[in-house]
């Protein structure tokens, strides 16, 4: 398989999450114990947070999976269902997930 069929057939994931007011430390504490949980699975590629520079509260998480089968794995996963169930109190917005396709 060549890299560019390989780099083709990856899962491309962003997800977002707005703060509710007051609860930013925690949901990013509880992004920050998520990460490298998230990045020891065999399916991750990559698993990235961010802020938005403008607007500390909006919270992007840039993911690449092996496959639908690794994100699955993922979403099922003891550490994320965890994460859930922390993050959703924190939210003031539903956690919004977008799968991206890789143009160029």
């Amino acid at each position: 398989m060549s890299t560019n069929s390989q780099t083709q057939a990856l899962l491309y994931l962003v997800a977002t999450l707005k703060a509710a007011k007051g609860s930013e430390d925690k949901l990013l504490s509880a992004l920050k114990a998520l990460v490298p949980l998230s990045r020891q699975e065999s399916g991750c590629v990559r698993y990235d947070l961010h802020v938005d520079r403008e607007d500390p509260s909006v919270l992007i998480v840039y993911e690449i999976w092996r496959d639908d089968e690794a994100l699955d794995d993922h979403a099922s996963s003891a550490h994320f269902q965890h994460f859930l169930k922390i993050a959703e109190p924190l939210l003031s917005a539903p956690l919004e997930v977008r799968i991206l396709d890789l143009v160029v």
